[in-house]
């Protein structure tokens, strides 16, 4: 089963068309396949377990099928003009 998943992982192209116009393919080396059926779960083994080691209260992180997103809440200051 690793070694399937080697191979779904490799030697991966995309391409990209937009108003008519046709991109040379690429490598990708990062992600799956969007839409995969194999995507949430290599989500659940690798990332699942990624969590934020910091000493800042306002940073959080969110994860949700295939993605994560860290999170932190900025400051707001309020500028008067005389």
């Amino acid at each position: 089963m690793v070694n399937w998943y080697i191979s779904f992982l490799s030697d991966r192209k995309q391409g990209l068309v937009y108003n008519g116009t046709v991109c040379d393919w690429m490598m990708v080396n990062k992600g799956t396949t969007q839409g995969s059926v194999s995507g949430p779960h290599l989500f659940n083994l690798f990332l699942d377990d990624l969590d934020i080691d910091s000493n800042l209260d306002d940073v959080s992180m969110v994860k949700y099928a295939d993605d994560s997103t860290i999170l932190r809440t900025l400051p707001f200051y309020r500028v008067i003009v005389d």
